[in-house]
């Protein structure tokens, strides 16, 4: 048995289900009448079907082009979004964060000129922050104890300017957070040139005493606070975090720096790795690497 179908139009895909109402069958045993009459009408069909089709298919380009006019139309509150309701860094941005870098390389090429040194060799940790925090918790609110200084060391993730002579910084390392307080009452000569230049994402050494301040938060007291490591790159806001899985996977450190359960999650797996090795080490296995990243094997040695 024939079949004849219409033609599919390559603007109206989607009239396929439409099409299937015109087509029709010819069977050997009917007369040559029959086969006429069916392609009259079958022509009639198909005239109206395409006049159909041009009309609905105008209609629709009327609605594409408002449509596109529409989203021609300039923009002025970003420049640069995505798709997904996901925007990508403002203008505003981007110029921060280059300024930034400029500043900073500046900052560190007048150091260089004055015959500073940039990159400190050595700074001596008196007392981990892990330790400072157990030993001196016991302390009370609005006191301190100055007794003896200790010296601390760790990034910058956060800097409070309470006018002109007190600054709060918080440092992070070891995957805890202590407050530092400077007071140029209490700090030592030279107070606004050492601290002015350190900014958000630096790491530096810094020598004090131990104290809690009125609202209830152990701090390490200022007496002196030297950069160690100048941060050249602007940080991502603290509150909002490092959310985009991209720039996760392309900057690991990045990510162990904002995102303390990366970090926890990292710690986690060093811990099962290394007990794996040593048991399997005690064992008399051999660790044997493999042209995998992430795998190796085991075998008796």
């Amino acid at each position: 048995m024939n079949k004849i179908k219409l033609k599919s139009s390559n603007n109206l895909k989607e009239m396929s289900l439409l099409k299937r109402v015109f087509s029709f069958k010819v069977s050997p045993s009917s007369s040559n009448e029959q086969i006429v009459s069916k392609l009259r009408l079958r022509t009639k069909s198909q005239q109206l079907f395409e006049q159909l089709c041009s009309t609905m298919a105008g209609g629709k380009k009327k609605s594409k082009n408002k449509s596109s006019s529409n989203k021609q139309q300039p923009s002025t509150s970003n420049t640069t979004t995505s798709s997904h309701h996901v925007k990508g860094p403002s203008k505003g941005q981007l110029t921060s964060a280059n300024e930034f870098y400029k500043t900073r390389l500046e900052y560190v090429k007048k150091l260089k000129e004055n015959g500073q040194i940039v990159y400190p060799h050595k700074f001596e940790v008196s007392i981990s922050m892990n330790q400072f925090i157990d030993e001196f918790n016991y302390l009370d609110n609005d006191s301190s104890n100055d007794e003896k200084l200790y010296s601390l060391a760790g990034r910058v993730i956060s800097k409070r300017e309470s006018g002109d002579k007190l600054i709060f910084y918080d440092l992070s390392s070891e995957g805890v957070k202590l407050q530092l307080v400077a007071n140029q009452n209490k700090f030592g000569d030279d107070f606004q040139a050492s601290n002015n230049p350190i900014k958000r994402g630096d790491i530096v050494g810094c020598i004090g005493y131990p104290g809690r301040t009125k609202a209830g938060e152990l701090s390490l007291i200022l007496k002196e606070i030297q950069i160690l490591t100048p941060c050249l790159r602007i940080l991502p806001k603290q509150n909002y975090g490092l959310e985009e899985k991209e720039i996760k996977y392309r900057m690991r450190y990045l990510d162990l720096i904002l995102n303390k359960n990366s970090r926890d999650n990292f710690i986690t797996r060093s811990n099962i790795i290394r007990y794996m090795r040593s048991y399997l080490d005690q064992l008399g296995f051999l660790e044997v690497d493999t042209n995998y990243d992430y795998y190796a094997w085991w075998c008796y040695s």
